[in-house]
């Protein structure tokens, strides 16, 4: 009889929870909807369009020019606010295609772009397709991290989804393909995965490794040339002014330990941590997983939205084990995230650490 009750309120919570994120993702995406028309230019893809106009118009080297940035997002339209571009020329190649369309078409076409990396992520990730599953993924649209990050444009959602790819590649044997679109989608956003490669090495992955750097190998050489000196110097004068900016020291590890020697010393425990953990376990889930925390703990430049990337490894931690630990630790993260503007970045640096520390340390066996 206690167990039957048991499961009547476990079905009711699901219930509950189920309807409660459903509503507040429909909500979500109505404000989207209502962002889109009433403030066309409040998303980060203005900077991303006008870096391709800027490339088209003058070349790429000419990209982290602040002037010609500053005239391309204001020959937007008027309320087009300008900030420094500072994503890679990946990024601007990228968005050349879109550049030949009028802006609010190309807003909506990113959008959707990005849309449905979310649901490529959510079904690839085999977290599964019933109301839990469901459930899942209205809690990702109705998350903060997660619904910011999708008002913004943010490329984050494509890491992400490359990431949940690379793992249904590598099941289906095809590790080389796996490691080449991770490279192709951290060449667009590379703090979110610096630790990858390292982790990629650590974990004995070779094959992903390997096509990891026969795509990153390329862009890098690309990038170099398309950019030339006067580009690279532009580009690393513009991630000198980011880097004053407190609000991107926020979330990192780094601003919370107050840099120095201790902030030193605590990127080389993450990294270690990141070592340890893929040398252990191995697979592939748990491989990219330790990487991409690891880069999120590591990288000096990290933003609240940028977290909405975790969504993606929870899900396939999820798909291998619901367990109630691993369900805890899930509902852990998305309360870190989603009151984080009101907590502050402690609990989801927490969360993150916690989640890489138990990666190092746990059984093999005893691991979703």
């Amino acid at each position: 009889m206690p167990g039957r009750a048991l499961q009547w309120f476990r079905r009711r919570g699901e219930l509950v929870a189920y309807l409660a994120s459903l509503a507040i993702a429909c909500w979500a995406i109505g404000y989207w909807a209502l962002s889109f028309a009433l403030s066309p230019f409040g998303t980060d893809f203005r900077l991303y369009y006008a870096s391709a106009k800027v490339a088209q118009q003058f070349g790429f080297p000419h990209i982290y020019d602040f002037a010609l940035q500053d005239a391309a997002v204001r020959a937007l339209g008027p309320g087009a606010l300008w900030s420094p571009y500072l994503n890679p020329p990946a990024l601007t190649a990228l968005s050349l295609p879109l550049a030949q369309l009028p802006f609010g078409v190309a807003r909506l076409l990113w959008s959707l772009a990005l849309m449905a990396a979310i649901v490529a992520g959510w079904w690839l990730s085999g977290v599964g397709h019933d109301r839990f599953g469901r459930l899942l993924l209205f809690a990702f649209v109705a998350w903060f991290p997660g619904f910011f990050a999708l008002l913004l444009g943010q490329p984050a959602f494509l890491i992400g989804a490359a990431l949940v790819g690379a793992v249904w590649l590598d099941r289906r044997g095809d590790g080389i393909a796996a490691g080449a679109v991770l490279a192709a989608a951290v060449a667009l956003k590379p703090q979110l995965g610096l630790l990858i490669p390292v982790a990629l090495l650590c974990g004995w992955r070779l094959r992903p490794l390997a096509g990891f750097l026969a795509a990153a190998v390329p862009i890098a050489i690309l990038s170099a040339v398309m950019l030339g000196p006067a580009g690279w110097h532009g580009w690393l004068d513009a991630l000198r002014v980011a880097s004053s900016w407190q609000i991107g020291k926020t979330y990192s590890l780094a601003g919370s330990v107050g840099g120095g020697w201790p902030a030193i010393a605590a990127e080389i425990g993450v990294v270690s941590l990141v070592a340890v953990a893929a040398w252990r376990h191995r697979s592939m889930p748990h491989v990219l997983t330790a990487g991409l925390l690891g880069s999120l703990l590591v990288t000096p430049y990290v933003s609240l939205q940028d977290f909405a990337v975790l969504a993606f490894p929870a899900w396939l931690a999820v798909a291998a084990d619901r367990s109630p630990r691993v369900l805890v630790a899930a509902a852990a993260l998305w309360l870190a995230g989603a009151y984080s503007l009101t907590w502050g970045p402690g609990p989801l640096l927490l969360v993150e650490l916690s989640w890489l520390g138990w990666l190092a340390i746990a059984p093999v066996a005893g691991l979703p």
